[in-house]
C-alpha cells in the first residue's frame, strides 16, 4: 500500500508527469518514423529516398532557423504569461514564420545549384509549394512546446500519433508518383491538417488571469540568445544529411538518413526531458528542479533505451533492407553512444537557459558544430558513411566535457 501511494506521489510530480507524456511521445514518433522510412525503403528506389530525405533536411533546416530557438520563449514565458499568452504566442509564430521565409528563399538559391535538390525549382509551383511547406513546418513545430507550456503535454503524443499515421498512409498512397516530391509531400500534407486543428485547441485553453509583466526587452534578450544556441544545435542534424548528399551520393543519403532517424528517435529522449524540465523550472522562479529527480529520470529513461538500441542496432537496420544493414549498422552503433553526451550537454544548456544565461551554452554547442560538420567534411571522402558516426560522438563528448569543466570552474 505504501508503495502504491509512493508511486502516485510521485506521477503526481509535474516534471514526472510531463516527462512521462514527453516520453511516450518520443515512443510514438520512433516507432511510426521507423516505420516510416521502413516503408520509404520497401516502396520508392534507393536513389529516391535519398532525395526525398534531402528535401526534408533542407525543409527541416529552414524551418528550424525560425522556430528551434523560439520555442524556448513558449517554454519559458508561456507558463507565466497569464492573459498575455496569446498575443505571446502570435509574436513567436509570426516571428519564426518571418525568419523560415528569409532562409527558404536562400536556400531555393542554394538547391537551384544542386542536381540533388534542384526539383524544388523546377518551376514557380515547385519553389511556392516548398516556401509554404515552411511556414506548415514552422507552425507544427511550436505546437508542441505551446502543448508543453500551457499544461497541456499529455496532448503532445496524441498529436504526434496523427501525423506519424497520417504521413505514411500518404507515402503509401503517394507510391505512383515515383519522386522526391511524394516524399516531402507526405510530411507537409499530413502536418498541415493538424496545425489547424491544435491550433483551435489552443486558442481554447490558453491561460485565463491578469497579464503578466514579461518585459519586451528581456524576452527579445532571451530569445536572441536561446535562437543562435539551438540553430547551433540542430544545425548538424539539417546539414550533414546535405554533406553526404553533395560527397557520398543520393544512395549513401538514404542509408544514412534510416540510421539518423532511428538514433534521433532516442535522443528526442533527452531533448523532451530538457523541455519538461524548463518549464518546470520557469514555474518555481528560474530555480532548476531537484537533481535526484533529472538525474532519476536519466537513468529510468534515457539509459535503457541507449542500451536496447545498441544491442537491436543490426536487427532493426536490417529491416530496411540488406543494403542498408551492410551500410548503416555501424553508423548508428555510434550515433547511439552519441546520445549519452548529448543528454548530459542538453541539461547543462538546460539550467543555463533556465538562469537566462548564454554565453556559456553557445560555447558548447558551438563546439560540437564545428566538430562535428568539419569531420564529415575531412573524413567522408577518407573512410565513408561510418565518419559521420565519428563526428558525432567526438562532437557530443567534447561539448559534454567543456560543459562538465564550465560547471566546476563555477563551483570552484
Amino acid at each position: 500500500m505504501t508503495s502504491t501511494s509512493g508511486l502516485v506521489a510521485i506521477a503526481r510530480i509535474p516534471l514526472v508527469r510531463n516527462t512521462a507524456a514527453l516520453v511516450l511521445n518520443t515512443g510514438i514518433n520512433g516507432v511510426l518514423g521507423l516505420a516510416y522510412w521502413i516503408a520509404a525503403a520497401r516502396l520508392y528506389e534507393p536513389a529516391t529516398v535519398g532525395l526525398g530525405a534531402g528535401a526534408v533536411s533542407g525543409l527541416l533546416f529552414v524551418a528550424s532557423l525560425g522556430w528551434i530557438g523560439l520555442q524556448q520563449v513558449l517554454l519559458r514565458f508561456l507558463p507565466v504569461a497569464g492573459s498575455a499568452a496569446g498575443r505571446l504566442i502570435v509574436g513567436v509564430y509570426g516571428t519564426a514564420i518571418a525568419i523560415a521565409l528569409l532562409g527558404g528563399l536562400a536556400f531555393l538559391a542554394f538547391a537551384r545549384t544542386q542536381p540533388g535538390l534542384s526539383f524544388l525549382t523546377e518551376t514557380g509551383g515547385s519553389a511556392l509549394g516548398f516556401l509554404t511547406a515552411v511556414v506548415i513546418w514552422v507552425v507544427f513545430s511550436l505546437q508542441d512546446p505551446a502543448l508543453i507550456a500551457i499544461g497541456r503535454a499529455a496532448w503532445v503524443p496524441l498529436e504526434n500519433l496523427a501525423f506519424g499515421a497520417a504521413k505514411l498512409l500518404l507515402l503509401v498512397a503517394f507510391t505512383g508518383l515515383a519522386g522526391p516530391w511524394a516524399i516531402l509531400g507526405s510530411w507537409i500534407l499530413g502536418a498541415g491538417w493538424l496545425v489547424i486543428v491544435v491550433t483551435i485547441a489552443i486558442r481554447r485553453r490558453i491561460a485565463s488571469g491578469p497579464p503578466a509583466v514579461l518585459g519586451l526587452r528581456r524576452i527579445a534578450r532571451f530569445a536572441l540568445g536561446q535562437h543562435a544556441v539551438a540553430v547551433l544545435v540542430a544545425a548538424p542534424d539539417s546539414l550533414v544529411p546535405l554533406i553526404v548528399l553533395g560527397l557520398l551520393g543520393d544512395e549513401s543519403t538514404a542509408f544514412y538518413y534510416a540510421a539518423w532517424t532511428i538514433s534521433f528517435s532516442i535522443r528526442l529522449l533527452a531533448v523532451n526531458l530538457g523541455s519538461a524540465v524548463t518549464v518546470e523550472g520557469a514555474r518555481r522562479g528560474s530555480t532548476m528542479p531537484d537533481p535526484h529527480h533529472i538525474r532519476r529520470l536519466v537513468g529510468l529513461v534515457v539509459v535503457p533505451a541507449v542500451a536496447v538500441a545498441l544491442l537491436a542496432a543490426g536487427f532493426v537496420m536490417s529491416i530496411y533492407g540488406p543494403r542498408y544493414a551492410a551500410a548503416g549498422t555501424d553508423l548508428l552503433r555510434l550515433l547511439i553512444l552519441a546520445v549519452v553526451p548529448f543528454t548530459g550537454l542538453t541539461l547543462f544548456v538546460v539550467g543555463e537557459r533556465i538562469a537566462e544565461r548564454v554565453g556559456a551554452s553557445l560555447a558548447v554547442v558551438g563546439l560540437t558544430t564545428v566538430l562535428t560538420l568539419a569531420i564529415d567534411v575531412v573524413f567522408l571522402p577518407r573512410i565513408g558513411l561510418i565518419a559521420a558516426g565519428w563526428a558525432m560522438l567526438i562532437a557530443q563528448s567534447s561539448g559534454f566535457l567543456l560543459g562538465r569543466a564550465i560547471g566546476r570552474s563555477r563551483a570552484g
